[in-house]
């Protein structure tokens, strides 16, 4: 699990930041903080990069 914190002027590339993290420590997930709202090609790129999904 990977947590990113931004305390402003976040954007996609934030996401695509992110994302690249994932990838290269084999992370399962992440999870970025930040005060401000995303943007829509923040969420779009968020929801590209897949779901989580436990086998229980």
């Amino acid at each position: 699990m990977i947590f990113q914190v931004r305390p402003g002027g976040v954007g996609r590339g934030d996401i695509a930041t992110l994302h690249g993290d994932i990838e290269r420590a084999g992370a399962a997930m992440a999870s970025l903080i930040t005060l401000q709202p995303p943007s829509a090609p923040m969420i779009a790129n968020a929801k590209a990069a897949g779901h989580y999904r436990h086998e229980i």
